[in-house]
């Protein structure tokens, strides 16, 4: 009697484990990224979500977008949300600079979660003309073809196994260091305090009231492309001038007074003058001097087998590429940073621009216009 209780009572536990293991795998659903061009969005369409949701793959639609919110931050809600994202990789996704932004959230998720929450489906093209990042290098390759089948098997198992990303993410947390570092060293105490302080200043009451209309109060950080930090605005740039600085005295957590200082600049281009407060954080000169300098990105010791050879320690490179997905990340965590925090709400915006192609003042004008539109 007692042997068939348990006989029983095994029996139940395997089915209640797989009831919980179907209904975990039913609550699950994944994000697919594709460019928009027709062939990528038929074939995804037509070919990729039909097949996976016969082997009971849930997959977040476009509708899925909340309407009427802002495109950027609907798609990061969205990949936030999935369990996984499958980035369907074309020649096409690979310009697209929406999908870009979309395979560096999903990294930047990976990182979070310490999760690996990508999968690459790949669609002619070779794995060489990926990104060289570390963490792609690591991530589970399939190679989509409409003659077969085995890939759907590939791409199921994929979304469906749990891998930790541990140490495979190039200089893990370079860009959020970055962030924090400027933030709890300058930012925090600037931001709350800034517009006040440019009102009650002398410089402004001074001016006339159609002026006034045409200052933003926003501190604007400057992030370019080339991580190259400009010391002296003016000089890179004949159509800004420094007009006026504020210094702004901070209690440190230490409890030590510092004196901080913030510069604002007249931008004149065609005629037309606005003022705003600009910088470019120190910070992201981390890193290109690591990148010209060939710094480590990270170590991995190796420990060596007893009786045999001693254990070994590699350190890879920080690369032009690690270079990019940091500064993406630096932006998207910079955002992050000031949205989090009430007190630095809509004090400050970060401006990734290409500083090869595009002047400082154009890309500040841009970036004011646009701000006093909305005030």
């Amino acid at each position: 009697m007692s042997f068939a209780i348990y006989v029983a009572s095994r029996l139940f536990m395997q089915f209640a484990w797989m009831l919980y293991d179907y209904s975990k795998r039913m609550a699950s659903r994944y994000f697919i990224s594709h460019s928009n061009k027709l062939e990528d969005s038929n074939l995804v369409a037509e070919v990729v979500v039909p097949k996976l949701r016969e082997k009971g793959i849930n997959i977040y639609e476009q509708d899925d977008l909340q309407a009427g919110t802002l495109v950027l931050p609907s798609i990061t809600s969205l990949v936030d949300k999935a369990d996984k994202t499958l980035l369907f990789l074309t020649e096409n996704s690979l310009g697209s600079a929406w999908c870009s932004f979309e395979m560096l959230i999903s990294l930047e998720k990976s990182q979070r979660t310490n999760r690996l929450s990508v999968v690459l489906l790949l669609h002619k093209i070779e794995e060489s003309q990926l990104p060289h990042l570390a963490v792609l290098q690591e991530t589970r390759k399939i190679h989509f073809d409409e003659e077969r089948e085995d890939w759907v098997r590939k791409v199921v198992e994929a979304l469906r196994e749990t891998k930790t990303i541990g140490d495979i993410m190039p200089a893990g947390n370079v860009a959020h260091g970055l962030v924090w570092s400027h933030y709890a060293g300058f930012l925090q105490y600037v931001l709350p305090v800034l517009e006040k302080t440019v009102k009650e200043s002398d410089w402004y009451i001074s001016l006339t009231d159609e002026v006034r209309k045409k200052v933003s109060f926003k501190l604007y950080e400057l992030v370019p492309k080339t991580c190259t930090v400009k010391y002296n605005i003016p000089n890179e740039d004949k159509n800004i001038k420094a007009v006026k600085t504020f210094n702004i005295k901070a209690v440190m957590r230490s409890g030590n007074h510092r004196e901080l200082s913030v510069t604002m600049y007249s931008i004149t281009i065609d005629q037309e003058t606005f003022y705003c407060m600009c910088e470019f954080p120190n910070v992201i000169g981390t890193m290109k001097v690591m990148e010209d300098n060939h710094l480590a990105r990270f170590s991995h010791t190796y420990p060596g087998k007893v009786g045999k050879e001693e254990g070994f320690t590699t350190a890879a490179q920080f690369t032009t590429d690690d270079k990019k997905l940091q500064l993406g990340r630096f932006y998207y965590t910079m955002n992050s940073t000031l949205n989090h925090f009430e007190k630095c709400f809509n004090t400050a915006r970060v401006l990734l621009y290409n500083d090869e192609i595009k002047d400082i003042s154009k890309v500040l004008m841009e970036a004011v216009e646009e701000d006093l539109k909305k005030t």
